[in-house]
C-alpha cells in the first residue's frame, strides 16, 4: 500500500547517508545555497518518498485498468495539447528524469497516442526484458539507444509521438550548456528529430499534484525555424527546451 511504501522510503532515506547527502547536494544546486537547511531536509525526504511512490505505481501498472489509469492522472491539459498538435502530425515530447514518466507514458498511450521512446539496455538481460515487457503492455514502443534515429524519424512521419528524456547526454560530443549554474553537456537528439521532421517539441513532466493524483506540467510547443541552418535551428530548440 501507499502507507507501507512511504514507511520504507523514509527508513531508506535515514539508512543511506551517502545517497541522502547526494540528493541534498542536488537540491541546493537547484534552489541555491541560500535555501534553509530545514527545507533541504524536508525536500530530501520528499524525493525519497515520491521516488518510492513512482516505483509503486510502475509495479502496479499491469494491474490497472483503463479507467483507473486515466482516472489517476489529470489528462485535461494533455488532451488539449494533443488536439492542438494533431494538425502537425507527430510531435516530440521531451522531459527530465523527474516524476512518474513511465506512468505518464502509459496515460498518454491510454488516450490513444502511439508512443515511441528509447532506453539503455540494463547489464542484466532479465531486467531489460522486465522493463521492455512492461512498456509493451502499456502500448509504448521502446527502441535501443544508438541506432534509433531513423526509426524515430519514421515514427514522427507517421504522426506518432516520440517521448525522450533530455537531461543527460548520451555521447561525448554534445555541446556544454548552463544547467542550474553548471556547465554540463546536454543532448540534442530531440531537437535534431524535430528539425528533420518539421514537428514541434513539447517539454513535459508527469508529477504528483497536491491531491496526490498525477498531473502533466507542459511548456511549449516549440517549432523548428526552417529559415535557419540545421545546426542553428537545433541549437535554438535545445536552448528553448532547456528553459
Amino acid at each position: 500500500s501507499q502507507a507501507i511504501t512511504k514507511t520504507i522510503a523514509v527508513n531508506f532515506c535515514r539508512l543511506r547517508p551517502r545517497l541522502r547527502e547526494n540528493v541534498a547536494h542536488n537540491i541546493r544546486i537547484v534552489l541555491g545555497e541560500s535555501v534553509e537547511d530545514s527545507e533541504v531536509v524536508r525536500l530530501t525526504k520528499n524525493v525519497f518518498v515520491n521516488f518510492s511512490r513512482s516505483i509503486y505505481c510502475f509495479l502496479r501498472l499491469p494491474h490497472m485498468g483503463h479507467g483507473e489509469l486515466t482516472g489517476c492522472c489529470d489528462l485535461s491539459e494533455a488532451r488539449d495539447m494533443a488536439e492542438r498538435l494533431g494538425d502537425h502530425g507527430g510531435f516530440v515530447l521531451a522531459g527530465p528524469h523527474v516524476g512518474v514518466w513511465e506512468v505518464g507514458g502509459a496515460c498518454l498511450s491510454a488516450m490513444g497516442l502511439k508512443i515511441h521512446t528509447v532506453a539503455f539496455e540494463h547489464p542484466s538481460r532479465m531486467v531489460t526484458r522486465f522493463f521492455d515487457d512492461r512498456r509493451k503492455r502499456m502500448g509504448i514502443v521502446c527502441h535501443p539507444v544508438g541506432k534509433s534515429f531513423n526509426v524515430l524519424t519514421h515514427a514522427l512521419e507517421q504522426g506518432n509521438c516520440v517521448a525522450l528524456l533530455i537531461d543527460r547526454a548520451n555521447s561525448r560530443g554534445e555541446k556544454k550548456r548552463s544547467w542550474f549554474g553548471r556547465s554540463v553537456p546536454l543532448p540534442s537528439g530531440h531537437a535534431a528529430l524535430a528539425f528533420r521532421c518539421s514537428v514541434p517539441i513539447v517539454t513535459a513532466a508527469c508529477v504528483f499534484g497536491e491531491d496526490d493524483n498525477l498531473k502533466f506540467v507542459f511548456r511549449g510547443p516549440y517549432y523548428p525555424d526552417a529559415s535557419l541552418s540545421a545546426a542553428a535551428a537545433v541549437d535554438v530548440l535545445v536552448e528553448k527546451c532547456r528553459m
